[in-house]
């Protein structure tokens, strides 16, 4: 989709209150008939957070939103490090073998092609696909970032935002696709995973995703104390993963 900025430029304003404090934010009004219709209704606008509300305007106007930067502090930080009950021996390391897996999304042999499937719900190009994360420090949190995107795909998901959908959870999974997994940093995945299946309505592309994520890592998710408290609360993830272990 090409934009005409001066068309833009030379359109009239629109303001929007957002969140419950009503902050203002103002709309270039040819770009803001490309909100969803259900973005409007009272009910969404006041119970948006105005970043979030931000990062979307930022997605109209240049087709892609920014997110924080990772943060570098020990094991997680602000009270989501990793939690684990003892160290996992030798001997442990590698009894789960997830290549043998055949319908998993994050399966070498099958990622391509669920890439190809994301990209392709979008109308306009994508300005972040030649950068690849590859996190190489054990202690460089990625927590907000991974939420960051999260927050973007529940909003664009309760609005019927289908091109902001597609573009957050393209990114989500190329970032996760491409995460080094230390055990320094399940924390970070299993924020990702409270918000999404404790905070968050169904929301079943992105379930789906994670689930088949958790299981791909499963066996160093589960030294992570939190992780298995998480499953304790919400017994639909536990089944979930377990099936999916024999596909």
């Amino acid at each position: 989709m090409r934009l005409d900025y001066h068309a833009i430029m030379q359109s009239d304003i629109v303001q929007f209150a957002i969140g419950k404090d009503q902050k203002r934010f103002w709309i270039h009004t040819a770009l803001s008939c490309s909100f969803p219709k259900g973005m409007f209704q009272s009910s969404i606008l006041s119970k948006t957070d105005e970043v979030v509300f931000g990062r979307c305007c930022e997605f109209l106007y240049s087709g892609d939103y920014s997110v924080p930067l990772p943060i570098s502090n020990p094991s997680g930080g602000n009270g989501e490090q990793s939690r684990n009950n003892k160290e996992p021996s030798r001997e442990s390391i590698g009894r789960w073998d997830p290549m043998k897996l055949k319908e998993n999304l994050f399966h070498p042999a099958k990622f391509p092609n669920t890439y190809v499937l994301l990209t392709e719900r979008f109308d306009q190009a994508i300005l972040y696909e030649s950068s690849k994360v590859l996190n190489a420090d054990p202690e460089v949190n990625y927590a907000e970032v991974f939420l960051s995107h999260a927050e973007v795909y529940r909003f664009s998901y309760r609005t019927d935002w289908v091109s902001l959908c597609a573009l957050s959870l393209n990114r989500l999974v190329h970032l996760l696709a491409n995460f080094t997994l230390f055990e320094e940093r399940t924390g970070d995945i299993v924020r990702l995973l409270k918000f999404v299946f404790e905070e968050s309505e169904y929301m079943e592309n992105m379930r789906d995703i994670l689930r088949d994520y958790a299981v791909w890592n499963v066996e160093i998710l589960m030294q992570d104390a939190d992780f298995q408290e998480l499953l304790n609360r919400v017994p639909s993830l536990e089944k979930a993963i377990f099936h999916s272990m024999w596909k």
